[in-house]
């Protein structure tokens, strides 16, 4: 059945990204039954009142189908009146994993936790569900887009059906049963044998690693398979409107996404990003490096195409998330700019109003109690009259990319995750720490930079002086190797650091002989060595710095490279010229400690790496050492300079821009004095150039 339907998939896309868009601040409205239509009236009406001009609303499976085959849309059927009465636009969520109680047994006690069918028996139902659903509310005029499901991204599930779409899959990648007995170190006699085992998630010791891959990369199929078929049952009711979705705490996540296969069925792709949920392991003044950086994973293939905000934290979680959290007005313009900066075309609160009862009763609204205004709500209705007042200007506004992108492999997070531990230097955190720690410290300079998989970068575009920073990235998959060579070759620049090119896809450890990358490297990796001292520093000798590592000091004896660190001898850093282009390895984990602690050292060699880059962007900072993030988009001959102060202290720095008079567009005007910035606590500006 499911093949049946992937095969039928077929409709046309949307050209949204090639227009010219305003950026829109719109939130969540919850919507039960037990509202009134005045409740649910008014919160259309504040909508309105605040310039927010989105809605995103849930139609919950599980409350509409009552009996089975009798749906009960009332309270829907309000917010669409209510909507229409305020010109508010919907995009509207919907939950075809999570049966009605009526229909399934799983759904029992819950109101919104399954994120995937577990049975095919399942889909029928679900079909009837989103047919009833979008016939309902296709030819309403403040519809404007299917949301195809919240928050995909679990981890796997054994399931009925996922363990029996598995054996399909392995049975189609091995063709034969002996085959894979050899592969996994099994026994099977047929594939209608196989039945979960504990492995594929996490073995330990010396498990067979090849099985747990394979589970995982099954997931990643299946859940794009699941968002197909939802898409499709939408399509072959509605042709007319868009479809969106919304991954979450993507620094967790992110390895469990196919995102360029995703937008092969969807429109726009969008995040949840609360800092509550999505950045534990950033300091509580940082949350704006967190979320530039969870913009720009979304942003996928290229950011030329727009993408979403689809949940942004607006209000307190006393008892819900991972830490609580109550933002206030500088964190609200904080985030939202920093979405805009990257390049947001939309960014939707979580949420309008708070729930009444059960999980989050009382939490995330950006209103006050009983709807009051809050600092928050009144900040960002002036953000969206700032918006407004300088509409054509943010309705062309691009990004400048600066050619450096941060390449990243899925791989390496699944072998963290089935390998890691306590230890910083290897736990599951230490790769995300690794590439964020080079993305943090390009937003100190003001360089817009991408964040892409391996896989789906231009390796073989003949553009040149490009950078690609390999942060961490210890599995790189075999088919790559001719393409980062050739890349190299023609006239590019690859950083290294960490653990990378040390293993493939499947775990093979390269420098076990002869790696196959020793000659891009121009050095042979011999040891790595565990330090007594916990706080190990890397001198480099030009320039002179020394730069802190974590835990391991790795050895390398150079062939064609030569010694940026320690002697030819014994090197810990080296450059290698290869082709028209070069190499830059740094076999250390430097990331881990630069991401918790930013370095003067790690500035001053990132500067040296990127100088003739830096030396011509159109904006840039002059003082990379302080903790401040800059953004910078080009519109029409103009430029928007988003500046946040990403601590609790007034931090002073220049800011450099070519041949353009700087306004103050948003913010204390008094900060900005000629090109000398003075920001105070988490305090933000944004500039225009002209």
């Amino acid at each position: 059945m499911i093949k049946a339907i992937i095969t039928s998939l077929c409709f046309c896309l949307f050209s949204i990204a090639s227009k010219a868009q305003l950026p829109q601040i719109g939130a969540e409205v919850w919507i039960e039954p037990g509202q009134t239509y005045n409740q649910i009236d008014n919160y259309f009406r504040l909508m309105s009142e605040y310039k927010m001009t989105t809605a995103r609303i849930f139609i919950m499976w599980n409350q509409i189908e009552t009996q089975p085959g009798v749906y009960d849309y009332t309270v829907y059927d309000m917010a669409f009146k209510a909507a229409e009465r305020y010109n508010i636009k919907i995009v509207a969520t919907l939950t075809a994993a999570e049966p009605a109680p009526c229909r399934n047994k799983r759904s029992f006690y819950f109101l919104h936790t399954h994120l995937m069918p577990e049975d095919e028996s399942e889909l029928p139902i679900a079909i009837k569900y989103i047919t009833e659903t979008v016939n309902r509310y296709k030819n309403s005029p403040v519809l404007e887009y299917w949301w195809l499901t919240n928050e995909p991204g679990q981890s796997s599930v054994p399931s009925k059906l996922a363990v029996s779409e598995f054996r399909k899959w392995v049975m189609k990648k091995y063709n034969s049963i002996d085959v894979l007995n050899q592969k996994w170190l099994t026994y099977f006699k047929n594939f209608d044998e196989i039945e979960y085992a504990q492995g594929w998630d996490k073995g330990q010791g010396w498990s067979n690693p090849i099985v747990y891959y394979d589970w995982h990369a099954f997931w990643i199929d299946f859940q794009t398979w699941y968002l197909r078929w939802v898409a499709t049952e939408i399509k072959k009711v509605d042709t007319k409107h868009p479809l969106t979705v919304n991954p979450h705490t993507l620094y967790d996540n992110l390895h469990r996404y196919n995102f360029e296969e995703w937008r092969s069925f969807i429109d726009i792709l969008g995040a949840s990003i609360h800092p509550s949920w999505a950045l534990p392991d950033f300091a509580r003044d940082r949350f704006a490096f967190g979320m530039a950086g969870c913009c720009d994973l979304i942003k996928g293939k290229t950011n030329k195409n727009e993408f979403w905000v689809s949940e942004l934290q607006a209000g307190p979680n006393t008892l819900g998330g991972w830490s609580p959290l109550c933002p206030d007005s500088l964190d609200i313009a904080q985030w939202v700019w920093t979405s805009i900066g990257c390049n947001a075309k939309r960014i939707l609160y979580w949420s309008l109003n708070s729930r009444p009862t059960g999980g989050e009763a009382g939490e995330w609204s950006i209103f006050g109690y009983g709807l009051t205004p809050s600092d928050r709500v009144n900040t960002s209705k002036k953000i969206s009259e700032t918006l407004i007042a300088n509409k054509q200007l943010f309705s062309n506004a691009k990004q400048i990319p600066a050619k450096i992108t941060i390449i990243t492999t899925p791989e390496s997070q699944f072998m963290v995750d089935r390998k890691g531990d306590g230890y910083a230097a290897r736990n599951t955190k230490s790769v995300f720490k690794s590439y964020m720690a080079w993305h943090m410290m390009f937003m100190r300079m003001g360089l817009t930079v991408e964040i892409r998989e391996a896989k789906d970068y231009e390796w073989e575009s003949a553009e040149t002086g490009r950078i690609a920073i390999f942060a961490n990235v210890m599995a790189i998959p075999v088919n790559l190797e001719k393409k980062i060579y050739k890349f190299v070759e023609n006239g590019n620049k690859i950083i290294a650091d960490g653990f990378s090119f040390q293993f493939d896809e499947k775990e093979n450890f390269l420098p076990l002989d002869v790696s196959p990358y020793e000659k891009l490297l121009g050095a042979k990796l011999t040891d790595v060595k565990l330090q007594i001292d916990p706080k190990v520093t890397i001198h480099f000798n030009n320039p002179a710095v020394d730069l802190p590592a974590n835990m391991f000091k790795a050895e390398l004896i150079p062939t064609t490279a030569t010694v940026l660190s320690g002697t030819n001898k014994i090197a810990y850093a080296t450059r290698n010229k290869f082709g028209k282009g070069e190499v830059v390895y740094i076999p250390q984990v430097i990331g881990v400690d630069e991401f918790d602690k930013h370095s003067v050292a790690f500035a001053k060699l990132t500067y040296n790496e990127v100088k003739s880059i830096y030396d011509n962007y159109p904006v840039v900072l002059e003082n990379m050492n302080e903790e401040i993030l800059l953004q910078t988009l080009v519109s029409e001959d103009k430029y928007i300079s988003v500046v946040t102060n990403c601590t609790t202290k007034e931090v002073k720095t220049n800011i450099k821009c070519k041949s353009k008079k700087a306004t103050v567009i948003w913010g204390d005007e008094a900060s900005l004095n000629n090109n000398s910035i003075r920001l105070r606590d988490r305090e933000t500006l944004v500039i225009l150039w002209e």
